[in-house]
């Protein structure tokens, strides 16, 4: 089974930035438009 930590969501302008932090640590980050959601 795959999960992820929703670690930080903060509104920068018009973008959402993810942390995302998966079990064997490794941190993702990704970035999105707020729109898109």
């Amino acid at each position: 089974m795959i999960y992820v930590v929703f670690r930080t969501r903060r509104l920068l302008g018009w973008e959402y930035q993810y942390c995302l932090q998966t079990p064997s640590g490794k941190e993702l980050h990704a970035r999105s438009l707020a729109i898109l959601h």
